[in-house]
């Protein structure tokens, strides 16, 4: 499922212990399904001591129209999020993290 994928992201650091970032992704072809896909998202961060920190993102997909060999079926929007514990030592990061959608079956 090969496609290109076009994006820009951005944070800005409040303080030590404050991260905020959003992201944009856009496929014009989303995973060679032939339908457009956009996802926005925005993420946080907090850095707790003892090398821990605790981050999040929630975002939302954006998803068009698949073509013919798809039946040109109209892909759902759907809202993703995620929430973890990390901690790090030294150049390394352990990552607990829940991953959850709105998406139905």
């Amino acid at each position: 499922a090969d496609f290109t994928e076009f994006y820009a992201k951005g944070t800005y650091t409040f303080n030590d212990m404050f991260t905020f970032g959003a992201n944009v992704f856009y496929a014009s072809n989303w995973l060679n399904t032939g339908a457009s896909g956009t996802y926005a998202s925005g993420t946080a961060k907090v850095t707790l001591p003892y090398d821990f920190s605790v981050s999040g993102e929630l975002g939302r997909y954006f998803l068009g129209t698949t073509n013919a060999f798809y039946g040109f079926a109209k892909l759902p929007d759907y809202t993703y999020w995620n929430m973890g514990l990390t901690y790090t030592y030294k150049v390394l990061s352990f990552d607990l993290r829940y991953h959850d959608t709105n998406l139905s079956k």
